[in-house]
């Protein structure tokens, strides 16, 4: 038998204390992304970071989680969107996760969306680019963060992280 959870008696609606951040998500969501073009095919390996930040603070305040959308959902979202549309590149696809998410949950207001690309190379076998073989060449790490609010637009962060010297 399960009991619903009562705000402590110590803790009153107007309290002095403030919630500064109370977004949550599915963090290191590995995307290994293959385009076929013929013979000839093209890797691209993610890492996707999802946060929701809900419009009510009645999860933490009363311990009422019915409009969390679990990790597990966010998680394969990602998935299912990169299957469906694809990934051309992580600031349009995480975008993408960002509009789906804000349109599929009323009670959700803002989405951080973040994304490493991690890079391949095309292996070279006897001096030829090989069509389908890759190797993963940790030359540096493109980053993309995008926070799309309701009623706002979206903010977007990207650079190079992780750069190795090529000397």
């Amino acid at each position: 038998m399960s009991k619903k959870l009562e705000r402590p008696e110590h803790v009153s609606p107007d309290s002095d204390f403030e919630f500064v951040d109370t977004g949550y998500g599915k963090n290191f969501v590995k995307l290994l992304s293959i385009r076929r073009d013929g013979p000839t095919h093209y890797v691209k390996e993610f890492t996707v970071n999802t946060q929701l930040t809900l419009d009510s603070k009645k999860d933490y305040l009363f311990g009422d989680n019915n409009d969390i959308v679990a990790t597990d959902s966010q998680k394969n979202t990602v998935y299912i969107m990169a299957k469906l549309h694809g990934v051309k590149s992580p600031e349009e696809f995480g975008l993408l996760l960002c509009s789906h998410f804000l349109a599929k949950y009323p009670h959700v207001c803002k989405v951080r969306v973040c994304i490493e690309e991690h890079p391949w190379e095309r292996l070279i076998s006897d001096g030829t680019p090989h069509n389908h073989a890759f190797i993963s060449t940790p030359s540096a790490v493109r980053f993309s963060s995008i926070v799309f609010s309701r009623g706002g637009n979206a903010s977007f962060w990207y650079f190079l992280h992780q750069i190795k010297s090529c000397v």
